[in-house]
């Protein structure tokens, strides 16, 4: 069966010497540290569910003001993927899947944690102590599943104003990315200046 390709835009908040950097260099995708809420990957938001959320690019950029020191770099980053390349965890199939299993492979994620625990011994993502991230990564090897992409409705402190605690009720779709073939192009999102990115 022939798969089909498809385009989509997602923006990244960082900060805008980092921003340099990536356009220059590309992505770098590392497995050492604790991993996100939702894995191993680039965060990005993106206007797939723009009739309700606020738009990626300014949720990126209040996002880089908020977390990143100096000033601010947003990203338009082009992606190009299968549908099979994606695990969409707001997919009641695909979660409930993730749920059922989490007991089978309880133990490995203890493990997991512990021995990320010794290596950011001293740092605040310890302090913070969310396990989603290594539970999702468990999930991923447990299952053989290697996606290139995540994607997942969920709340982001994207005001404007001062530092807000997190929410259950989500405001944004947050895109993942995982491998660097899904990246087409990177676009500065202020300037519009465009460089290819190849795989």
């Amino acid at each position: 069966m022939e798969s089909l390709e498809s385009d989509l835009e997602v923006f990244h908040g960082t900060s805008y010497n980092q921003a340099v950097t990536i356009k220059k260099n590309g992505f770098t995708f590392p497995h050492k540290s604790w991993p996100g809420d939702l894995g191993y990957g680039v965060y990005t938001f993106s206007d797939l569910n723009s009739e309700v959320y606020k738009d990626a690019c300014s949720a990126a950029l209040i996002y880089a003001k908020k977390y990143r020191e100096g000033k601010p770099g947003v990203l338009k980053i082009s992606l190009t993927y299968d549908e099979s390349d994606i695990i969409d965890l707001d997919d009641e199939e695909v979660w409930r899947n993730l749920v059922g299993n989490i007991n089978i492979f309880q133990d490995l994620i203890q493990e997991r944690i512990s021995v990320l625990e010794k290596a950011n011994r001293g740092k605040s993502v310890v302090k913070r102590g969310n396990p989603d991230g290594v539970i999702i990564e468990e999930f991923l090897s447990f299952k053989d599943l290697k996606p290139k992409l995540i994607i997942k409705d969920r709340w982001e402190d994207i005001f404007d104003d001062k530092k807000r605690r997190g929410g259950q009720i989500p405001n944004s779709t947050v895109v993942v990315i995982r491998e660097k073939s899904s990246i087409s192009h990177i676009v500065d999102a202020f300037l519009r200046k465009e460089e290819n990115y190849g795989s």
